[in-house]
């Protein structure tokens, strides 16, 4: 293939551009190679796009010492990353050390350079936060969550929705889950604040008696918002 010798060529090159182009390049094309597999669950789909990702995330490392004015080298990159990590972005594989670093790198170099790409640095944020949360690292994933709602960014279909920032629907209930937990002097005062609470206690169950203490949790949980919509749909005069 013309692009394979090209990659060739570019990865002896002396101009450092060029070979972070090169790992671009030796990236996409190991994953175009999956063919239809790219997008099915295997091992080997898996396993191919955790190696573009480390390609990718050692890409960016050398990135970093490109000259200011090559920043859309740079976001070429981050979004390759983004591109590449999505299909893995599920709970059983986005705590693979691997995604998180790609993702983290991407997330520092775009930080760095205060590129515009304020969308794309708020969803991989919000990834981090999970992952962060799948391994209990709950510092960690408030921190990633705080980082993504300093973030100004506009949704590209805000004339259609007229919902300007629809990350924060998913952001702020993270951010308030955090405090919920990590406050032990704090006492749920809503229906919402309750339901919040027995949720993340619903998902940190593990043990022997996991089950039942699901069981438990979402069965209350569940109350509180039926609670909460029969309030929502009572009228203020239906009272009198």
């Amino acid at each position: 293939m013309v692009a394979e010798a090209c990659a060739r060529r570019a990865a002896t090159s002396k101009s450092l551009r060029s070979r972070v182009l090169c790992q671009y390049v030796n990236s996409g094309l190991a994953v175009l190679a999956l063919g239809v597999e790219k997008h099915r669950y295997t091992r080997r789909m898996v396993a191919v796009r955790l190696d573009a990702l480390a390609q990718l995330e050692r890409a960016l490392q050398s990135a970093e010492r490109l000259p200011e004015d090559e920043l859309t080298v740079v976001q070429e990159g981050c979004v390759m990353v983004w591109n590449v990590a999505l299909p893995l972005l599920q709970p059983n594989l986005r705590v693979q050390p691997m995604v998180q670093r790609a993702l983290f790198r991407a997330c520092k170099v775009l930080d760095d350079r205060d590129a515009y790409l304020h969308e794309l640095r708020v969803t991989m944020q919000l990834e981090l936060a999970r992952a962060a949360v799948d391994d209990d690292f709950i510092s960690r994933a408030e921190s990633c969550v705080d980082k993504a709602l300093e973030l100004n960014y506009i949704d590209r279909d805000y004339q259609v929705t007229e919902r300007d920032r629809p990350l924060d629907d998913r952001l702020v209930p993270l951010k308030q889950a955090f405090f919920l937990k990590t406050d032990i002097y704090n006492v749920p005062e809503t229906n919402e604040e309750r339901a919040v609470l027995l949720l993340e206690n619903a998902r940190d169950s593990k043990g022997m008696q996991a089950a039942e203490a699901k069981k438990s949790f979402l069965t209350r949980a569940c109350q509180l918002m039926e609670e909460m919509a029969e309030e929502s749909s009572v009228a203020p005069g239906d009272d009198a």
